[in-house]
């Protein structure tokens, strides 16, 4: 597996993708807990094969960024071991 929750890596959530359809956010959404996937009768968002590689992004370059968008999917890491982080209540 990739960890999930516990330090996952999304390199390996992508590398995963690769093979698989991937569910559409209505149809199985993420519930922040372990357990088993069941995502057999889920609605198909991406065909399998139809992520076809992914890479990682300069930070601090819109313009990269704006090109990875264009062609989806997208995932963003965050510190989120650093004090502001885990203090966070909501909003953007």
């Amino acid at each position: 597996g990739n960890m999930g929750c516990k330090v996952g890596m999304m390199d390996g959530g992508f590398k995963y993708d690769e093979g698989v359809n991937v569910c559409t956010e209505d149809s199985y959404p993420y519930l922040a807990k372990d357990g088993t996937c069941h995502a057999s009768g889920c609605t198909v968002g991406i065909p399998a094969h139809g992520v076809v590689g992914f890479k990682d992004v300069t930070a601090e370059d819109d313009d990269a960024l704006m090109e990875a968008v264009a062609q989806q999917p997208v995932s963003v890491a965050i510190e989120a071991d650093k004090m502001v982080f885990q203090l966070y209540k909501g909003g953007v």
